[in-house]
């Protein structure tokens, strides 16, 4: 038997009608080493990506949108959702949410882990709606803090609504096809329309 650093070597010999010979390995597990480091000062760098579903009713105009913010630097003990003119904010949940102060035009999220690298909220807004012509963002939430914003936007509707515009601003239309998994799952009914941003 030999011993090296971090290794053990063991020899044992075969001859006939004697003791088998074997060769056995061990190596000793190399010392693991953790260093923490605070998070950088200054702004936080965010990317926000979101999933919206504008259901179209006989009354109402109903958004739900999956808002996930990737947080690649420093702290974000709350975000700003930015809110069209005419909707009203039913509900905003997520497992991060403390708690929320709501204006006419936006919603302060208060975060309970600003050190969190991701935090994802469902946002469900609403506005009356009653038939006719209906103009949808594309963009019907906004987050404030974001660097950079991307989403995917889909219409759908329970009953036999007609989409007349096939362009939105600042976003392209695409088959319903390519939409992700977040307005899928989001989805109650056959998709009308969508849009990429």
């Amino acid at each position: 038997s030999r011993t090296a650093p971090g290794l053990t070597y063991s020899e044992q010999g075969l001859s006939r009608g004697k003791a088998a010979r074997s060769t056995a390995t061990t190596r000793r597990p190399a010392a693991a080493r953790c260093v923490a480091t605070a998070a950088p000062a200054g702004p936080a760098r965010v990317v926000s990506d979101l999933a919206t579903v504008v259901t179209l009713t006989d009354t109402d105009v109903r958004v739900a949108a999956v808002v996930t913010l990737d947080v690649s630097r420093g702290r974000l003990p709350a975000c700003t959702l930015t809110v069209p003119a005419g909707y009203r904010v039913a509900a905003i949940h997520g497992a991060t949410v403390d708690r929320l102060e709501t204006t006419a035009t936006a919603v302060v999220v208060t975060l309970l882990t600003p050190d969190a690298p991701r935090h994802v909220l469902l946002a469900e807004l609403e506005r009356p709606w009653p038939g006719g012509a209906a103009t949808v963002d594309a963009m019907t939430i906004g987050v404030v803090e974001a660097q950079r914003e991307r989403g995917d936007l889909a219409v759908e509707s329970p009953g036999t609504t007609v989409i007349t515009e096939s362009t939105a601003e600042g976003a392209d239309r695409v088959d319903v096809r390519e939409m992700g998994a977040g307005v899928r799952a989001l989805a109650r009914w056959p998709l009308l329309a969508a849009y990429r941003y």
